[in-house]
């Protein structure tokens, strides 16, 4: 793997740490010559830094999908093979599941039209919250997707009707009339007026237009009585002002990022936030970790299916088929060390016989990392560390045709939990008390 830097992490390229902030700076920095590669947990990092910049850019105006792809572009290339040229091989992940939130079993990279249509929503909800603003009453690049948004994830408590807009927002039942009565809405020839200003002597009535050659349906004048009577059940209250409450947030206001992420609730929940990202590990752990959950790691059986170059078998073992679940949970070679690490914690309910059978890398992850009667975030930590130090095990013996016997790599597991609780694994080393 040529350019990746002299570390081995893997052949995936996961190696390195985070870096500096200061080296995931700007993207000219990112092509000089010398420049060294932060691994890919902080190309994730650096990918969402390069899109920083031009927040306020993409506050202020309405960006085309042209631009977006094209910013797409250059994080996804990015983010899988750094200076290099992007290839189908280097693309591990698909780029829709790679912007869901780590929560939701992405990796947290923004979606750029999701998150610029947060951004947007900001307009409409100042509209309602300052209306003095110089702007209020002026075109927005809000478009209507924008205001479809806004309105699901508002609530209207109606007072004088002043700020309420008769067709635009949510005054019935939670329910816009422009969704609810869309033939009566298609003939108002005044669209902009508030709900105030609507009930006023039924002046909504009055914006109607009715072309002489038009059909008057049974669905139009059900429509029209219904919006009749709901206009006439509102009770305005003078002198009160209307409020606004934004649903996603405790006390009610608008966030850019609670807009975002309820554009993302249509995405099933994970636990993987809890397993993986938020226990404490170097970002190139929990990456790999992230990788291999969804089996997207070049193990032989993946090559295979490829048709490209592989061992056929276990590298560790030398007498199985290499699949992602075999390496990190039924291997011979994996569960000896495990036997040696339960050992070294004290706590039996470690040990491999005492595993339940699981098919999926996730499915034994989610059960070892709940093991009962034990500190789950030392626990999950130290399950980051003992997987991590098996693929690079792994991967010596397959590029540097070295090897370590059990005994050595439980020693360099122990090793390195030392450091990892000198970084901060705090509850790493109360979990393991001998780490000093």
């Amino acid at each position: 793997m040529a350019g990746w830097g002299s570390g081995r992490g893997g052949d995936d390229g996961v190696q390195g740490g985070l870096g500096k902030r200061r080296r995931q700076g700007g993207l000219g920095q990112r092509r000089r010559r010398r420049w060294r590669r932060p691994g890919r947990a902080g190309e994730a990092a650096a990918a969402a830094t390069a899109v920083s910049r031009p927040i306020y850019l993409l506050t202020a105006s309405k960006v085309t999908k042209e631009s977006l792809k094209q910013l797409d572009k250059q994080r996804h290339r990015f983010l899988w093979a750094g200076t290099g040229d992007i290839t189908g091989g280097k693309c591990k992940v698909n780029w829709t599941k790679t912007c869901l939130p780590t929560s939701q079993g992405g990796l947290g990279v923004l979606n750029l039209e999701k998150f610029t249509r947060a951004l947007r929503l900001r307009w409409l909800w100042h509209e309602w919250k300052d209306p003095n603003k110089p702007w209020v009453g002026l075109d927005t690049p809000c478009d209507e997707i924008d205001k479809d948004l806004f309105a699901a994830s508002t609530k209207i408590t109606v007072g004088d009707g002043n700020m309420t807009r008769f067709w635009d927002s949510t005054w019935i039942d939670g329910r816009r009339p422009k969704d609810l009565m869309p033939l009566v809405y298609a003939i108002s020839k005044n669209r902009k007026k508030s709900l105030h200003q609507g009930k006023e002597d039924d002046t909504w009535v009055d914006d109607l237009i009715f072309d002489a050659g038009s059909t008057i349906t049974v669905n139009l004048v059900e429509q029209l009585v219904r919006l009749w009577e709901a206009v006439r059940n509102v009770q305005l209250v003078s002198e009160e002002p209307d409020q606004i409450v934004w649903k996603f947030t405790g006390n009610g206001h608008y966030t850019a990022s609670s807009a975002y992420h309820a554009q993302c609730l249509e995405a099933p929940s994970t636990n993987l936030n809890s397993l993986i990202w938020k226990a404490w590990a170097p970002g190139k752990c929990k990456f790999y970790v992230w990788l291999i959950i969804q089996n997207r790691v070049w193990t032989s059986d993946r090559l295979a299916i490829r048709g490209w170059q592989n061992n056929g078998h276990c590298p560790l073992c030398r007498c199985e088929a290499e699949t992602g679940l075999h390496l990190v949970a039924t291997c011979r070679y994996t569960k000896r060390i495990w036997h040696h690490v339960a050992g070294w914690v004290g706590y039996h309910q470690l040990e491999p016989s005492q595993w339940e059978e699981a098919q999926s890398v996730c499915q034994w992850w989610e059960s070892l990392a709940n093991t009962p009667n034990i500190p789950k975030k030392g626990l999950r930590s130290l399950i980051l560390l003992v997987v991590w130090e098996i693929w690079k095990e792994r991967n010596r013996r397959i590029f540097d045709n070295k090897e370590m016997a059990v005994g050595l790599l439980l020693a360099k597991i122990k090793e390195e939990a030392s450091v990892w609780a000198l970084a901060g694994a705090k509850r790493l080393r109360d979990f393991v008390p001998r780490i000093v």
